[in-house]
């Protein structure tokens, strides 16, 4: 495969290994050479964000994030990234089966900078990665 960007660092939270699966799948198809480190629930997120913060790095270049998670709630890990001056100048990509016009107005306030539902069909969810890419050009 040739890519046609660097390789990026792509912080993902979401608790659904076939999920995780698909968005490496149409990142690659992008031509998006990515290393995707995995939270799998808000919890978890949480603590990689403290860490990233106490460390100083290094940050991801993108953040892709599920509302629906186990024991925090999406909401909460955006809230936190966003209260960050170091995360500033990070996409936070929210990927979420919510339909919700609730959470999707939630999101925004929060900052995310890009709201996406779940696509049912394989097909559409490809076109996620001509999205992502554009984070990258």
């Amino acid at each position: 495969m040739t890519t046609s960007c660097k390789a990026v660092c792509i912080l993902v939270v979401e608790d659904n290994s076939g999920d995780v699966m698909l968005i490496q799948h149409c990142l690659s198809k992008h031509g998006v050479s990515a290393r995707l480190h995995v939270s799998a629930d808000g919890e978890e997120a949480l603590k990689r964000v403290e860490e990233l913060d106490r460390s100083k790095g290094p940050y991801p270049d993108l953040v892709i994030l599920d509302l629906n998670l186990p024991k925090l709630p999406g909401t909460i890990v955006l809230n936190r990234i966003r209260q960050s001056s170091s995360w500033d100048d990070i996409p936070v990509v929210v990927l979420t089966s919510s339909n919700s016009p609730i959470d999707r107005d939630e999101a925004a306030r929060l900052g995310a900078n890009l709201y996406m539902n779940k696509p049912a069909r394989l097909d559409e969810y490809l076109k996620i990665g001509d999205r992502l890419k554009d984070f990258f050009a």
